[in-house]
């Protein structure tokens, strides 16, 4: 009998401890990440397409890792896109870590399907967290496109790291 009072008030404190703990719906958002890139390596950006070529650089954010994507400005937009297609119905949004050099650039996600599109202007020259304030909606089956560029003026050009898309149903 002692032995099960001692269980019962071990759950008890557990269940106690871990409520206090504060964990809450947006310290659970990495489980709606549907896309996630930290442009590390070559094999981040492999399948990137547009017409441009992302650069990889050694100047990145604060715990951004070794490198991070440089966006320039001397092709027309988008200079570098990613497509995929969305499962099930959801909303999107997205967020990166972000700097303009002189002009900056622009992020952006569309719907293809619908022609919806949230986009951000990257303009601060320091590093800051960038976040879609809309939600892109999507149905199951359309295509979306993910979209990296600037203002085609061959000074301008941004770095982008730590980039994600969320999904909310």
């Amino acid at each position: 009998m002692k032995k099960l009072i001692h269980f019962f008030t071990l759950i008890v404190c557990s269940l106690l401890f871990f409520s206090s703990c504060g964990v809450t719906g947006s310290d659970l958002d990495f489980l709606n990440i549907i896309y996630s890139n930290s442009f590390e390596g070559a094999h981040d950006i492999e399948y990137w397409k547009g017409n441009g070529s992302i650069t990889l650089v050694d100047d990145t954010p604060p715990r951004g890792g070794q490198l991070s994507a440089l966006i320039t400005g001397d092709v027309p937009y988008p200079h570098s896109f990613l497509r995929f297609a969305i499962p099930s119905n959801t909303q999107l949004k997205f967020e990166a870590w972000a700097k303009g050099k002189e002009t900056g650039g622009i992020i952006s996600l569309q719907n293809i399907t619908s022609g919806d599109q949230v986009e951000l202007a990257v303009t601060d020259r320091g590093w800051r967290i960038y976040s879609s304030q809309d939600y892109l909606s999507a149905a199951e089956g359309d295509t979306i496109q993910l979209a990296l560029g600037t203002n085609q003026d061959t000074e301008s050009a941004m770095l982008i790291d730590s980039l994600n898309i969320k999904s909310y149903d």
